[in-house]
Formats: structure tokens, C-alpha cells, sequence
């Protein structure tokens, strides 16, 4: 059985749902993986498989701010439809998740370099903003 020291990640990034890029979205799905690797990490070295209670109370303990609001806004209805925290982090992914068409894109594209900002930070706010349709890993584009 687990206990409640077991949901105590140090050092891991909560979710607030605040983009890190503007106009890209927040990225709650490379977020959602690396929260499920550690899910799974977690219930290895506490012996065992979790219930789904408490599960979702451990991705509600790795949310802050406006994601933490509307997840708790949001739980009852989604745990009426179905007590997973499967179910619960696809709701989440629905809300979260961005596609960026492809006329978004080309406007990313072609911005200039704000002052404030490496070459580097501008280079990774293009790429993120640009990745294609399908990848796991960041915000897709989608035809106009």
C-alpha cells in the first residue's frame, strides 16, 4: 500500500498550464510522459501497482496554478466518467494540447528576435512552435 511520502518528487516540475513559448501552448503532453515515468518509478519502489485514487492524487499534487484550479474544477465530472488516472491526464491532454496552423507557423517563422532573448531561446521558441503534426513531443501543425 502506498503512503503519502511516496508522492514527494523532489525535483520535479509541476504543471501550472502557463505556455513556456507564447502562442505554442503549455505541452502537457512531454510533460504527462515524464509525470507517468515517474508514476511508474514510484509505484516500483513502493511495491507495487497504486489504486487509481490515489494515482490522481499524485498528478494532483504535480499541478500548480491554473492547471491545478481547472483540474480541480474538472475531477468530479471526469471521475464520474471514469476513476483512471488514464481518463483523467486525457482530459487534461484535451485541454492542453495545441496545434498550430501551418499559417501560424510561417508568422513564427518569420518574427524577429525579440531584444530580450538569446539566439538560442529564439531558436527553441521557433522550433517548438513549428514541429510537425504527430510529434509526441511537442505542439503540431495543422492545415489551414
Amino acid at each position: 500500500m502506498p503512503k503519502m511520502k511516496d508522492l514527494d518528487w523532489p525535483g520535479f516540475t509541476k504543471f501550472s498550464g502557463k505556455e513556456i513559448y507564447a502562442g505554442v501552448g503549455a505541452d502537457f503532453l512531454a510533460w504527462g510522459k515524464k509525470f507517468v515515468l515517474r508514476l511508474v518509478a514510484a509505484q516500483l519502489m513502493s511495491g507495487g501497482d497504486w489504486p487509481d485514487d490515489f494515482k490522481i492524487l499524485a498528478l494532483n499534487n504535480k499541478l500548480e496554478g491554473p492547471a491545478l484550479a481547472f483540474f480541480d474544477k474538472m475531477l468530479p465530472k471526469w471521475v464520474a466518467e471514469s476513476n483512471t488516472v488514464e481518463h483523467v491526464m486525457d482530459r487534461m491532454l484535451g485541454f492542453y494540447s495545441t496545434k498550430v496552423p501551418v499559417s501560424k507557423a510561417m508568422d513564427l517563422m518569420s518574427e524577429t528576435k525579440p531584444s530580450n532573448k538569446t539566439w538560442t531561446e529564439h531558436f527553441q521558441y521557433l522550433v517548438t512552435g513549428t514541429r510537425e503534426e504527430g510529434d509526441a513531443d511537442s505542439p503540431g501543425l495543422q492545415p489551414c
